[in-house]
Formats: structure tokens, sequence, C-alpha cells
């Protein structure tokens, strides 16, 4: 569906807004300081941190993107692609048994991590209900968006989750953790001027060497200053080229009603075969592919393929060649 590129451009650009003087975080004006900051307040989830670290001509850059995509989107797609997104998450959290147990989970790699995925799959849920639930759902709420309330609830919502989830996932991972950044030294190991390179050191030894610029009393990585206005030309210019409204948007809508459809009669699904059944008018969810029954090739039937066809036609051309020559 062509409204996903513009649908992760606007998720994207919301989790970089910040917040005004009222919850904004204290960043140090030098540059290990900032590195510090910066990587505590992440840590305990207060990732308006980004924002306070912007210059003003950043901020204003941001700010103006947001603006330029909530003039450009058609307010009925947008709305109604965040309506659907919701019945979806919906049914995820509802008929969560009924999607592990659909016979094509079988033959996927799901099939082998079914109990992992099942464990946290409330975790992952809640994640997307969080974003589709906040101001972005509506162009409205986008327009009249408060940056500081965004970051504060839903961006500090989404740190937390994603940590949980990433740590319930492979806990082994836990020492590289957004919890863990509280923990990170940084020092200075050379400045000159308005450039500055910084170590940074986390949990178990691990180093990393970066270079700062100082842009109008901010401290950033030198890459980010590098290439920020041509990214934020190319983010206005995939804004310009955005067609919700336009011919599109017929079949935008289409589309976008099929799918509530089909989301209604899973929802209303009490039993796994009713389910089954509704999800087979998605195209490629009909069922297990032939020859297979719900847990794999069928019993007896281990040449279930494509190439058995061919096998089993080759003695009916041997016969009709012997019927010719008689």
């Amino acid at each position: 569906m062509k409204t996903a590129r513009p649908l992760w451009l606007a998720l994207s650009l919301a989790l970089l807004v910040g917040c005004t003087k009222k919850q904004s975080v204290v960043v140090p004006s030098t540059p290990d300081g900032t590195v510090t900051a910066v990587a505590t307040a992440l840590s305990e989830d207060k990732p308006q941190v980004l924002w306070s670290c912007l210059p003003a001509k950043y901020q204003q850059d941001v700010q103006g993107v947001l603006t330029e995509f909530a003039a450009k989107a058609d307010p009925e797609v947008w709305n109604e692609t965040f309506a659907v997104l919701g019945k979806g998450v919906k049914m995820l959290r509802e008929k969560k048994q009924f999607i592990l147990n659909h016979p094509m989970v079988n033959f996927t790699p799901a099939a082998a991590k079914k109990d992992e995925i099942a464990a946290n799959w409330d975790k992952a849920v809640t994640l997307l209900s969080d974003l589709l639930d906040s101001e972005i759902k509506t162009v409205d709420g986008i327009k009249n968006m408060d940056p500081e309330a965004f970051l504060a609830s839903t961006g500090s919502k989404l740190f937390a989750n994603v940590r949980d989830l990433a740590n319930s996932i492979s806990p082994e991972a836990e020492t590289a953790s957004l919890a863990n950044l509280k923990d990170l030294k940084a020092t200075v190991v050379e400045t000159a001027g308005d450039k500055a390179t910084i170590k940074t050191e986390m949990t178990g030894g691990k180093t990393k060497t970066m270079e700062f610029v100082r842009v109008d009393g901010k401290w950033l990585p030198a890459e980010m200053v590098s290439s920020w206005d041509r990214e934020i030309a190319k983010i206005k210019s995939s804004i310009a080229q955005m067609d919700m409204g336009g011919k599109n948007k017929p079949m935008l809508l289409a589309q976008l009603k099929m799918a509530d459809g089909v989301l209604d009669q899973l929802l209303a699904a009490d039993t796994q075969d009713a389910f089954n059944q509704a999800l087979s008018s998605i195209p490629g969810l009909g069922g297990p592919p032939p020859g297979f029954g719900d847990d794999g090739p069928a019993a007896g039937n281990s040449n279930a393929t494509l190439g058995a066809g061919a096998d089993d036609a080759k003695p009916e051309s041997k016969e009709a060649d012997s019927d010719s020559e008689e």
C-alpha cells in the first residue's frame, strides 16, 4: 500500500520532536557532558533530551518538516489508515491464540519459535498500541501536536517498551540495553575550537571514539552535522511527492475498506475454524500448501512437491510411446 512510506516518515519525524522548557533535559555545554547527559536521559526513558541537544535552526527544520507533512497528508486517507491499523492491533490482542494456531504458521520460520513469540506477544502488541493511539493517528493530531507531551508520554513509553521487549527476546544482550547507558563514561580525547574527539566506554569495557562539532553552542556528532541539510532536503522531497489525496486516493480508500472488512470478520470469529475461514479471504493465507496437512507434509506423501508431479508423468509418457509403436 502506497501509504506505507509516508506513514514511516511521519513516525520517524515524530520521534525527533522534543519538548518545551517545562520537561526539557538540561544538557551541559561541554562535549563529554553532552554525551553523558544524553546517555543518562535515554536510560531513564527521557527521549526529549534529543531535542534539547538540537540547535534552534535544527529544531526549526524538524518542525518545518512536520508542518509540511501535515499540510500534504490527506486527512481521510491518513485517519482511515490509522483506524484500520488500530483495529488490526485489537485483532492481534484478542485473537492471539487463533493466529499462532493457524496452519500457515507451521510453514514459516516462526514455527520453531512459537513459544518465544507467544511469551513476547503482549509486549509487542502494547508497543504498537501505544504508538498508534498517540497524536499521530490523525492529521489534526500532527498539526496540533504538543512535542513536549508526545515525547514525555508516548516517546517515554516507547523507549521503555522497546527495552523491555528487547531484553525479553535476548536477555544475553541486556548489557547493551538502554538501561545500561547510565553507566556510560565519556572522556575528551582532544578539542580544537568547535571540534572535539570523544571516547566512550560502556559496561564491559567496550569503547568507541567519535568526532563532535559545536553548532550554535550545541555539541553534535560530526557525521550528523555533515549530512543534516542533505537529509532534511531528502525528506522534504519525499513529502512533496506524496499523493494520498490525488489519483491514488480512491484505490487507497478501497484497499483500506477491504482490510477493515477482513478485520471485522476476524474479530467476530469465535472458533479457530471461523478465524481460518475469515483469514482465507486474504490472498496467500488460505491454508497450507497442497499436499500438506496442518503439521507438515501429508502422511505417506513425502514427495508432495512440484517435482513429484513431473516424475509421476514419466511412466504415462512411456506407455503412450509404446502404444504408438504398436
